[in-house]
């Protein structure tokens, strides 16, 4: 199966400038239909605690460009985006839309990290998402979420076998980025797809280090600290035979 991720530069709460950025890397690169494409955490503001920016009513702006995107390509697109609720509250969310532009999943970020008092923006989901495409079965998480392994061990007990993880991470603890993501990776026999925004904003520095580790822990594919766009193919039948002859999660229970 072929991924592509997209390490973006964001722009501080400019969404249409960073649409143009994600449709100008796409078109330059374009990508076999089917593939997944992959883009960070609030691709279209930033890391911005001002949520009505990408969301200002259900089903526009953000939400609506995904779908626009995965029907022009016709992949499967996953991107962050600041989701309006039925109670008025927003949620920091992460959506997979199919090659017909239909969503697939919606992922709500349980873990708000407390230093930029996400709590006071977003409301937190509750539960795990895996979702199962014809070919496997991928979780969604974001940012924060990777500093909590129970939440992959519960995708990994339904079956996961790619955890997408998308990321406003910042520079100052890109070591824990890439440690925790091989530590999810080797714990539960999986494909781990970090996708991570590089550049700055008012608040920090990324660097980026958007990467797939593999269910051994090996480095399958990295960018650096600058845009970019990850290309790789899943060896699903070597990750599940590995499963198979080393059952590590064979007593999970989901």
């Amino acid at each position: 199966m072929h991924l592509t991720a997209l390490q973006t530069n964001i722009v501080w709460e400019q969404f249409e400038e960073n649409a143009l950025r994600v449709r100008g890397m796409l078109e330059t690169n374009p990508v076999p239909p089917g593939a997944l494409v992959v883009l960070p955490e609030l691709f279209g503001t930033g890391f911005s605690m001002q949520a009505h920016l990408s969301a200002a009513e259900p089903g526009v702006q953000a939400a609506q460009f995904i779908g626009e995107l995965a029907a022009e390509s016709r992949c499967w697109v996953v991107g962050g985006l600041a989701r309006k609720l039925e109670d008025g509250t927003y949620a920091n969310a992460a959506v997979l839309v199919g090659p017909d532009g239909a969503e697939v999943a919606d992922y709500r970020k349980r873990h708000l990290f407390p230093l930029a008092n996400e709590e006071g923006a977003f409301a937190a989901g509750t539960s795990a998402c895996v979702c199962e495409r014809p070919d496997l079965k991928l979780s969604l998480h974001i940012c924060y979420d990777l500093r909590f392994p129970e939440d992959f061990r519960e995708a990994a007990a339904r079956g996961a076998e790619l955890m997408v993880v998308i990321a406003n991470w910042p520079a100052q603890r890109h070591d824990h980025w890439i440690a925790l993501l091989t530590a999810r990776a080797i714990e539960n026999q999986a494909f781990v797809l970090g996708v991570n925004r590089c550049g700055n904003d008012p608040h920090q520095d990324y660097a980026g280090g958007t990467r797939l580790i593999g269910p051994w822990g090996e480095t399958v594919a990295a960018l650096d600290d600058r845009p970019g766009i990850l290309s790789a193919i899943l060896d699903l039948q070597r990750l599940r035979a590995y499963r198979r002859d080393f059952p590590v999660l064979k007593t999970l229970h989901a």
